[in-house]
């Protein structure tokens, strides 16, 4: 079946199911009349009579009712035990005479002609009729309302994986609470008589929904997030919760107290230990720490009020503080958190509330329990109890509570002091957008402490930081300028989820990384255009000077050095101005420039470079400029030292870098003769410029060689 399907045959069978429930609601009879338990010894007291009852005008406000005598001349005694809504509180000796009663009763009513005894001994009529539609539109609506709610939020899991342990336990508690609510629905709304036949089978029913639900539940805690072992502990919970429920029907023991409500709170604290086992268990998992949170928080929450309002009084022989019809409600938030789970933002956002909840609920708890402590204990008054557990309650527990919170609510808070501390650090240090860009990562591990980071590709450009929707993952855009986004899996070292608050933080830094760069962006475009100034005015006033003197001289020694500085202005002004030459367009240039000045020193020159191998590669201005000053100074110490009269440049090309060797047949001695090396130092420095290095050696058949290597992207 679809799930659809599924869900929608479950939904049949539930209003079915409400159907024949409201049917035998409706079968008891109705006097129309609001009874309560006399103070005396025995007998009821009347509180309202309805406006529609068959009994108004006949009966008074504040009579007491001390029996019922049936037309046959039977007397039925009344005691205040009649209108228990929770009858399963008796002795199972007092249960068994509180059957025969109702029983007793309702073939009274039934029959006609039976009549009220009144303490004055005074006789009235008791007319009953058929319990009207509209009475069903207070207690047994609401149980109602929430058998089903619950009913299909659990039914609404388990339809979409039917396969799953968990959501198998989590349907059967889905519809034991239906029964539950149903059955008391049935008996607990009842205004005063219910056949006995029908009140046994119906607390029966109820009986073993409340142990089922019990079963499913504590159960679950044992499969989810994880199997904590490969035992049956599920199936073991189930024959326990039908095992007592034969004693209980059985009536083995006093009362319920002992098949019932005791073993409910036993199962109780073992689901708080499974929970327990399971929180160890997912250590280093962010995802099933995470689920286990919100289960222990929506499960336990509901479960613990309805329990300690409800069911713990029970089992140590006091009535419940609150009315079921209070109790279910408050047993409700189970399914509505569940629900609210569902979706996955509130997931998303648990970690960021977890720790507040469980204080603010252990804050009210702690008063409730100080004030019944002192008003069952001691022996105060409501008044002064409650005014001495708010006194503790706010100069004990609430300091304690924010200490702990201050201890550890926060540890798992990102650093956002340390995280601006050092990327103000960082703006102020860099000098190039590069180191910016460079620390961006290690920005977000130190704030974030994610388990792995991650800088794919982007050829998507997002334009905000994003979190996966179960808070694994986060996503920041690629910085301006940039490619890369930054991808970042489960903050703190795997401990937990991103949150909206790591989003927050996360845009901030994005943002001022953002302007770093656009500052310095406009700082080098400011600084770019002054040089630019700059070298205009050197190639115009100091180029037209040079050119003027080269023209002007006799002297060949002063044209030549002339010459030599108008190039090196030349190459100074190009490489300012930042624009890209091909490596062709360079090697050329460096043979003009080189076979001149050999030339003119009476030297050979063998110039060998392969176009095709050379022209599909582009070079940077200043890449440019350094590779013609390193054979410009390796040219110029031949022509000093070497004494050569021929003189070979090679230039050279593979898949990884560029060779340009120059070499002459002279004296083989060092670079600078038997001077300081610095033309060497000078060449050097210009290479590891470019990532690159200069070798130098003396050839075996004489002379020296001069090798330039650099990567060759």
């Amino acid at each position: 079946m679809a799930p659809r399907q599924r869900f929608l045959l479950i939904a049949v069978v539930a209003l079915a199911a409400i159907a024949i429930s409201a049917q035998v609601a409706l079968s008891s009879p109705w006097l129309g009349l609001e009874l309560s338990p006399h103070d005396g010894p025995e007998g009821l007291r009347v509180d309202r009579v309805h406006p529609d009852s068959p009994n108004a005008g006949v009966i008074r406000v504040g009579s007491i009712i001390v029996g019922l005598q049936a037309a046959d001349g039977r007397q039925i005694p009344l005691h205040g035990n009649l209108v228990m809504e929770e009858p399963d509180l008796l002795s199972h000796t007092d249960l068994n005479l509180f059957m025969k009663r109702q029983t007793e009763l309702d073939q009274a009513l039934h029959s006609g002609g039976a009549r009220f005894v009144l303490a004055s001994g005074d006789q009235v009529p008791a007319v009953a009729i058929d319990t009207p539609w509209h009475q069903l539109s207070g207690g047994f609506s609401i149980h109602t309302f929430y058998g089903l709610i619950a009913l299909m939020v659990a039914v609404g899991i388990w339809a979409f994986r039917p396969k799953s342990a968990a959501t198998r336990l989590y349907a059967l508690s889905g519809v034991a609470t239906m029964v539950n609510t149903l059955t008391l629905a049935i008996y607990g709304d009842r205004e005063f008589v219910l056949s006995g036949d029908v009140f046994a089978v119906v607390s029966a029913v109820n009986h073993l929904a409340t142990l089922m639900v019990n079963a499913s539940l504590v159960s679950l805690f044992w499969v989810y997030p994880r199997p904590l072992a490969r035992f049956p502990v599920p199936a073991l919970m189930i024959c326990i919760a039908l095992i007592m429920w034969v004693l209980s029907e059985l009536q083995v023991g006093e009362s319920a107290q002992v098949t019932v409500y005791l073993p409910i709170v036993v199962g109780y604290v073992l689901g708080l230990c499974f929970a327990g086992a399971q929180w160890v268990a997912s250590k280093g998992r962010p995802l099933e720490r995470a689920a286990l949170k919100w289960c222990v928080l929506a499960i336990f929450l509901g479960s613990v009020l309805l329990m300690g309002l409800v069911i713990i009084p029970p089992a140590f022989g006091h009535p419940p503080l609150v009315p079921l019809l209070v109790g279910f409600g408050a047993y409700l938030i189970l399914y509505l958190g569940i629900a609210a789970g569902l979706v996955r933002y509130r997931l998303f956002d648990i970690e960021r509330w977890w720790f507040k909840t469980w204080l603010w609920f252990a804050g009210g708890l702690m008063v409730l329990v100080l004030d019944a402590i002192l008003i069952m204990g001691v022996g105060l008054t409501s008044t002064y109890a409650l005014t001495l557990s708010l006194a503790i309650a706010g100069w004990l527990y609430f300091p304690l509570r924010q200490w702990l919170w201050d201890r550890f609510g926060q540890r798992s808070s990102i650093s956002l002091n340390e995280a601006l501390r050092e990327l103000v650090d960082k703006l102020f240090s860099a000098s190039t957008e590069a180191e910016v860009r460079r620390a961006w990562p290690d920005l977000l591990r130190m704030t974030f402490q994610p388990l792995s980071l991650e800088m794919p590709d982007a050829p998507d450009k997002k334009a905000a930081v994003a979190v996966s929707a179960d808070g694994v993952l986060m996503e920041l855009p690629a910085l301006p300028g940039d490619t890369r986004r930054a991808s970042l899996e489960f903050a703190s070292n795997g401990a937990r989820l991103f949150t909206k608050e790591d989003m927050r933080v996360a845009n901030l830094l994005y943002d001022l990384t953002g302007k770093a760069l656009q500052a310095l962006q406009a700082r080098d475009a400011g600084a770019k255009k002054e040089r630019s100034r700059i070298m205009r005015d050197l190639h115009d006033d100091l180029g037209a000077r040079l050119l003027s003197l080269v023209y002007a001289t006799d002297t060949g020694t002063v044209r030549e050095v002339a010459r030599s500085a108008l190039r090196d202005l030349h190459g100074l002004v190009d490489t300012t101005a930042g624009t890209p030459a091909s490596l062709l367009e360079v090697a050329n240039g460096c043979e003009g420039e080189i076979r001149q000045r050999l030339t003119d020193s009476g030297i050979e020159l063998d110039w060998q470079a392969d176009p095709m191998r050379l022209s599909d590669q582009e070079l940077s201005a200043r890449a440019a400029a350094n590779i013609a000053r390193i054979l410009r100074e390796a040219i110029s110490n031949i022509i000093k030292h070497a004494n050569a009269d021929r003189v070979e440049v090679t230039w050279s090309r593979d898949s990884d870098h560029l060779l340009v060797r120059v070499s002459d047949n002279g004296k083989g001695e060092t670079l600078d003769g038997q001077g300081d090396g610095h033309g060497l130092r000078t060449m050097q420095v210009r290479a590891e410029d470019l990532g690159g290095r200069v070798d130098c050696w003396v050839l075996a058949e004489g002379g020296f060689a001069v090798e330039l290597t650099l990567p060759a992207a």
